[in-house]
């Protein structure tokens, strides 16, 4: 039970009082050291995440764009091996003819 002062007061109810007044500050303090220190990570794990998904997408274009320009380079070169299959079949019968006719 606590004891009571010779003026009628209460004096470890009061230096409870004044514990539980610190206590509660510091606790309250701490509370908002970590609520500023988990908005500062949250903040700057959501401009990771941003940057992140924006790389993506630009080596997702970078990579489409890709995909087209080498599939008309693709082309380019089939065009270019048909043709040069083209010259070859007629450098044959240009070689075959010139042989029967010498």
């Amino acid at each position: 039970m606590p004891s009571v002062s010779s003026n009628g007061s209460d004096s470890n109810s009061d230096n409870d009082i004044v514990d539980y007044i610190e206590m509660t500050n510091y606790n309250n303090t701490g509370t908002d050291d970590y609520n500023i220190i988990y908005r500062q990570k949250r903040n700057k794990n959501n401009i990771a995440s941003q940057k992140s998904r924006l790389k993506r997408s630009q080596k997702f274009a970078s990579l489409k764009n890709e995909k087209f320009y080498l599939i008309e380079k693709n082309e380019n070169l089939k065009a270019t091996a048909n043709n040069l299959k083209k010259q070859i079949a007629n450098l044959k019968d240009l070689l075959v003819n010139s042989y029967i006719n010498y």
